[in-house]
């Protein structure tokens, strides 16, 4: 199978680079550039010469070792065994189409579009019998890569499933599963978030939390963090559990403000967390930003025209890790193992203020 068309800057450096080491240029066990010079020769990022390179390594052809540098370890008296997939489908299991997800859809899709593969969508719909069902029909074209999103950290009736070695897990981690699972850097963006409000002065702050994911625990524990590092008050009675829908999110924050009436600020587990927890505060006549300090997580496109304090998980970068992970398993007929995590960025806007107490 030849690779598509429109392939990313990294495959294009990857090829070439392979290209030379198949036609003798470099000695067997000789010295192969290093990154610098290879970022300098084909004017690209380090991160774009690791991506070509990882590739190389999967093939064999190449051995990286911290402190020793990188060596050719093709053998031109051996015939070399070009090992590749063809892949025809991207499979995508989600629970829902919210915000953050249908922009890693949109992505998604454009890229298999560049590549000639046909793009599926396979809702879960917060069902957890819907789960082995959706994968088995996902998993049963063999040439086809799933992205699965699971809505559970339940993954015992998969871990034997074959698909596994073409499958890649999205905003979950699943311990125990050589796969790739490719997830945002949540208890950094949250105790960021936290932090910032500490910063204003804020020492009674809320968390509306999401406990059902491996997100929303790490996203939990980064809140923890930041509240043990500021010596923030601490109570069971402060986090209450929304998992990320507005409805239950209203209900936490009003039951949250019941019992503490000091509070001045709370962070969520996601933006639709942040508009029920803005419901609430709407009835209590406190305004955003003025009387309360409210942040989401998730940076959703209405959030901006709220002027909610977010943070953006960058889903170009996770879609980016994603086609990666994709573009590995083409080229070499093994999908990479590893847990990638992708740095959030902190979106400051008008509904954090400065505490009046």
């Amino acid at each position: 199978m030849s690779i598509k068309r429109n392939i990313p800057r990294y495959q294009k450096i990857y090829q070439e680079l392979k290209d030379e080491i198949l036609s003798g240029r470099y000695a067997d066990d000789a010295f192969f550039p290093p990154e610098r010079v290879l970022k300098d020769r084909f004017s690209v990022s380090h991160l774009t010469v690791r991506k070509a390179l990882s590739l190389l390594v999967d093939e064999n052809l190449i051995k990286r070792e911290s402190g020793c540098g990188t060596r050719v370890i093709y053998r031109r008296n051996e015939p070399f065994q070009q090992v590749m997939r063809e892949v025809t489908a991207l499979n995508f299991l989600v629970e829902r189409a919210d915000d953050f997800f249908s922009n890693i859809i949109n992505r998604l899709e454009t890229a298999c579009r560049q590549r000639n593969i046909r793009f599926s969508l396979f809702c879960l719909h917060s069902d957890p019998d819907l789960h082995e069902s959706q994968f088995t029909r996902a998993a049963a074209d063999p040439k086809a890569v799933i992205v699965y999103s699971p809505c559970l950290r339940n993954f015992n009736k998969l871990k034997f499933n074959p698909a596994l070695a073409r499958t890649i897990i999205l905003d979950e981690t699943a311990p125990g599963l050589e796969v790739p699972q490719v997830v945002s850097a949540d208890i950094d963006g949250m105790y960021s978030l936290t932090d910032y409000l500490a910063s204003l002065g804020h020492r009674v702050i809320a968390h509306v939390s999401a406990e059902n994911k491996t997100s929303g625990l790490n996203r939990l524990a980064g809140y923890r963090r930041a509240v043990e590092r500021h010596g923030l008050a601490k109570r069971d009675s402060l986090v209450a559990c929304g998992n990320y829908t507005t409805e239950q999110s209203y209900h936490a924050f009003r039951g949250i403000m019941d019992r503490n009436a000091d509070c001045t600020a709370c962070v969520c587990a996601n933006d639709y967390s942040a508009f029920g927890v803005m419901r609430a505060l709407n009835e209590m006549k406190l305004e955003p930003g003025r009387d309360f300090s409210l942040a989401g997580y998730g940076n959703y496109e209405i959030s901006e025209v709220l002027g909610l304090t977010s943070v953006d998980q960058q889903p170009d970068l996770l879609c980016d890790q994603i086609v990666h992970c994709l573009d590995r398993y083409i080229a070499t007929g093994v999908m990479p193992r590893d847990v990638y995590t992708i740095p959030v960025d902190l979106k400051l806007r008008t509904s954090c203020g400065p505490t009046k107490v």
